[in-house]
């Protein structure tokens, strides 16, 4: 019985650990270089190319914070869901923070990784009192 809890205590744990997500502004993802991490921001501009679809947050382009490609092959998988644009708004976007020669980016491969920023988002809040 006494292995069976301290099985059980050990797998809450991890889980726990696990689903823990750090919510940053786009001017800390360099900081959190190779981490997954949620970065909040408002989309700066957006360029829209036959396969990939590229947001910018924290600035205006080349001198944005950070890159958000998303390549999809199949559009039907992401049922129109980029063709509308995402420039102006507040989104939150979920993924590895990566570097490469044109800066800070979080490769986007499936639409869920992407959501609208809530009001009530702590991020927020503290981006307004900045």
């Amino acid at each position: 019985m006494k292995n069976l809890f301290i099985i059980l205590a050990t797998i809450l744990l991890s889980v726990c650990k696990v689903s823990a997500q750090k919510i940053i502004p786009a001017k800390d993802a360099v900081k959190h270089i190779g981490e997954k991490v949620t970065i909040c921001d408002k989309v700066s501009s957006q360029d829209n190319k036959a396969f990939v679809v590229t947001l910018f947050l924290g600035g205006e382009r080349p001198n944005q914070l950070l890159r958000v490609p998303i390549r999809f092959s199949d559009r039907a998988k992401t049922k129109g869901y980029f063709d509308s644009s995402f420039e102006g708004k507040d989104i939150c976007v979920t993924g590895v923070v990566l570097n490469d020669r044109n800066g800070l980016y979080i490769k986007v491969n499936n639409p869920e990784q992407i959501k609208p920023l809530l009001l009530d988002n702590p991020v927020k809040q503290i981006q307004r009192v900045n």
